[in-house]
């Protein structure tokens, strides 16, 4: 009778509790840290399994049994579709999970384009979905099928001509210089996750779920799952057991420099950045301790691939790239390129690429060898040297914490990808097999930079720029204060240096932001062309360009943080930036500059159809000044980097403004916009010098 009651109970108990299941499909044959079926738990992980768990407790209240599947018909969600595929039963939520399929082809080739490829050989890694993607995308090729076991097999293939090209996923190029490979095309694609038209409740769960996930939230669940993955694939395998026999410690040789930005800089006795994390996974992963040396290491992390280096490393894949930017002293003339360096002095850090590269490319060039890209800035300011060449990025760092914004710039770059790598001891191939195992999962285009590197530059650069900034501006409240009181034939005077205190607190506003003095002065030329074109009277022309500099005043109330987030603001955080076009007008209006001014200040972020802030205003309602400054601040944003993407083509951006017409721009600005787009670009490419606003006040008031 009791085990009657009892099995009565299970029985009763599971259908009364059961949960719903819900059928997530999974591709074939595809495993990595994203996603993977752990065979000593018998359960899935990786970064899929823990959002999807997130999402059943968060937003489901954990009302579903969560059932990964190879195969089923008609699922309710299908993860890693890519956005090329679509099923109407179904919508789609774009991922921030992305990658590359690359089709290669040898330097020398006499293929030029994906459809010379038709009727020739291709070969693929199987189960890297590259191909499948490549099938859908260029269904119309015939080609016969190459199978490689892996990427060096495939380059193989096209080495000896087994294969015409080579379909790679993720492909990183370390040096195109000496590459026999080139890439013929790039394609990216983002995974969606799909979910079944008619279960609504778990598309907005879902959709939810993604688009709030704060973007260091969703690096801190790639990087956990990256160790565990990791960590689970290598554990007991034949490489890790004898490494950690051999090694009671790894050495890894970094740069003689304190620092290197964005990729390490060394603070309070320990190395921060993006290398140190990328270091600190793999010797988590690897499970023996990394010791960082300046001297010879078994781990050289921070190398250039080249034929000379290859005779002692062996190369992992790149962890960063970076184009190659020419140096030179501020009152140079901007435009530098290879050919400039010919019959020149050239600074380069001793032992580098660079230093093998050159005397390659340019006519009787003279290297000067130096220990860091600082002590080369510094002696190039110093007139030991005509130009330093190095990494851009590199070189912006060292240019920023070495306070040498006025004396030195980058004058150009020269057009050709270099990457760095991990490089391990030729002879330690054990070492080198887990280490670019575990590389691969550092693709250069997925590599998130540590947010502190940055901030280490600003805080650093601030003191400067704050003393440059502070004094004029405590000088001119004082006058503002002295004339406002002496008499009211004074009033014009007033106002003249009322707009002066006014651009210094702009100035003190954009400290964070490197490009600031160049957008505002761009941004005025802009400004003043399309009111010209536009045949407006010429005292408006006139204010447009004086006042067009003022358009952000209002973020003086918005945190730097904010302003200088590389991801994703958050509704609170975006609610927080709309808030400067308001506080703007405020100001404007109390300092009496007048209605162009603030207009452009309160309007420039309204659209023409109505979708813009802070009043939604639409068509012809918005003042033309805030028309025109909308259009203009939207190309410069345009064409400048960012934190979180690199600045567009002036092509690029042409097209997006077009494409904005009747949307977000005044149709009839976007006419002329496109017929005076080619000024645009020159004032662009001709003013990118920048200018310090103080300078120019103090200008302003010694000629009055």
């Amino acid at each position: 009778m009791k085990k009657l009651i009892t099995i009565f109970f299970i029985l009763f108990s599971s259908f009364v509790f059961a949960k719903d299941s819900l059928t997530i499909k999974i591709p074939l044959n595809l495993t990595d840290m994203y996603l993977y079926k752990n065979l000593e738990t018998g359960k899935y992980e990786g970064v899929y399994a823990e959002v999807f768990e997130k999402i059943n407790t968060e937003k489901l209240n954990s009302k579903y049994n969560l059932d990964y599947k190879l195969e089923s018909e008609n699922p309710e969600v299908m993860i890693r579709v890519v956005d090329s595929y679509q099923d109407e039963h179904y919508d789609y939520i774009p991922t921030s999970i992305t990658y590359r399929v690359a089709v290669l082809v040898k330097n020398n080739s006499s293929i030029r384009k994906v459809s010379d490829l038709n009727g020739l050989k291709i070969a693929y890694i199987p189960n890297s979905r590259g191909l499948a993607e490549f099938e859908e995308r260029f269904s119309n090729i015939v080609f016969e099928k190459v199978s490689a076991p892996n990427e060096d097999k495939g380059l193989e293939y096209l080495e000896t001509g087994e294969a015409d090209a080579f379909i790679a996923v993720d492909w990183a190029e370390s040096n195109s210089v000496e590459s026999h490979i080139r890439v013929i095309e790039s394609l990216q694609y983002r995974e969606q996750i799909a979910v079944r038209e008619d279960k609504t409740e778990i598309y907005n769960a879902i959709k939810t779920y993604i688009t709030s996930l704060p973007s260091s939230n969703f690096t801190d669940i790639i990087k956990r799952n990256r160790i565990d993955y990791y960590t689970y694939l290598l554990k007991d395998t034949p490489n890790q057991d004898i490494i950690k026999n051999k090694f009671k410690e790894i050495k890894v040789q970094l740069p003689n420099s304190k620092y290197i930005l964005p990729l390490f800089y060394e603070k309070d006795g320990r190395y921060k950045g993006l290398l140190p994390e990328i270091l600190n996974d793999l010797q988590t992963i690897i499970g023996v301790p990394f010791k960082i040396t300046k001297d010879n290491g078994d781990i050289n992390a921070y190398i250039i691939k080249s034929q000379k280096k290859t005779e002692k490393y062996i190369f992992s894949t790149p962890y960063y790239s970076s184009d190659i930017g020419i140096a030179n002293k501020k009152l140079d003339s901007y435009r530098a390129s290879i050919s400039d360096l010919d019959n020149k002095k050239v600074l380069v850090v001793e032992n580098s690429y660079f230093s093998e590269y050159l005397p390659q490319v340019t006519k009787d060039i003279t290297i000067i060898p130096v220990k860091s890209v600082q002590e080369g800035l510094k002696k190039l300011a110093a007139g030991h040297g005509d130009y330093f060449v190095g990494f851009s990025s590199v070189i912006r760092g060292a240019i920023t914490n070495e306070f040498l914004d006025d004396e030195v710039k980058i004058a150009g770059t020269i057009n050709e990808n270099m990457a760095i790598s991990l490089g391990v001891k030729k002879n330690e191939e054990e070492l080198s097999q887990l280490v670019n195992t575990i590389m691969r999962s550092f693709a250069v285009d997925k590599t998130l930079s540590d947010p502190e590197a940055n901030k280490n530059i600003l805080v650093e650069k601030n003191y400067k720029l704050m003393m440059k900034v502070a004094v004029p501006t405590v000088i001119f409240i004082i006058i503002l204060i002295i004339v406002l009181i002496k008499s009211e034939k004074n009033r014009k005077k007033a106002e003249v240096l009322g707009n002066a205190l006014v651009e210094t607190l702009e100035m003190i506003n954009q400290l964070d932001q490197e490009e600031a003095g160049d957008h505002a002065k761009r941004l005025s030329m802009y400004s003043e062309l399309l009111a010209e074109k536009s045949g407006l009277d010429k005292k408006i022309v006139s204010e447009i360009r004086k006042f067009a500099i003022l358009h952000d005043l209002g973020k003086v109330i918005v945190p730097n943080e904010i302003l200088n987030k590389p991801g994703k603001l958050t509704a609170e955080e975006f609610n927080k930036v709309k808030e400067h076009a308001i506080v703007g007008h405020r100001l404007a209006e109390k300092l009496g500059l007048g209605s162009v001014a603030e207009n452009l200040v309160k309007f420039h972020h309204e659209k023409w159809n109505g979708l813009g802030y802070p009043l939604g205003l639409k068509g012809t309602e918005i003042p033309i000044e805030g028309r025109i400054v909308a259009l203009a601040d939207t190309y410069d944003t345009l064409r400048q980097d960012k934190a979180y993407r690199p600045g567009f083509s002036h092509e690029k951006a042409v097209q997006i403004i077009t494409e904005e017409s009747n949307i977000s721009f005044d149709p009839e600005l976007v006419n002329l916009f496109l017929k005076n787009s080619e000024l645009f670009k020159k004032i662009y490419e001709e003013n990118t010098k920048s200018i310090y606003l103080a300078d120019e006040i103090y200008s302003a008031i010694k000629n009055k």
